[in-house]
């Protein structure tokens, strides 16, 4: 994992430092999103570092791992199988609230598993989400 603000690895930074988290900000616009992602490491650290409160946004379950072994190709009882490796690090004493904007059609119930089990909330688009979605 690589930290948003270089230079911040393993503290925490202030809110309230308005040049901080201002830099926070653009950095965060900065980052295109590429390759799969991981949800292990970032679990693990969270429960080291106990915040008051995680926000994870995903578009579903994850493509890579730290300990679960893949053959060829990732498939969805793989991912699944991820999923619950990393969930495996997840402190039920911290809230994770999930927005989950899904992308490939798996299964939103392991995220609202999640969300129940560290009495949190999940929040997701509407089912024909990201085409034809309109607001009125």
């Amino acid at each position: 994992m690589t930290p948003i603000l270089p230079g911040s690895t393993n503290r925490w930074l202030t809110a309230s430092d308005a040049a901080t988290f201002q830099q926070v900000l653009l950095n965060l616009e900065a980052i295109t999103p590429s390759g799969g992602a991981n949800l292990e490491p970032a679990f693990l650290t969270a429960r080291q570092w106990e915040p008051r409160l995680i926000i994870l946004l995903t578009d579903g379950l994850p493509t890579q791992s730290t300990t679960v072994s893949l053959g060829r190709g990732v498939r969805q009882f793989e991912r699944i199988q991820m999923f619950r490796a990393a969930e495996r690090h997840v402190s039920p004493n911290i809230p994770m609230n999930i927005l989950l904007f899904p992308m490939s059609g798996d299964p939103a119930a392991l995220f609202w598993s999640l969300t129940l089990k560290t009495k949190s909330s999940l929040v997701s688009p509407s089912k024909n989400w990201p085409h034809g979605a309109e607001w009125k």
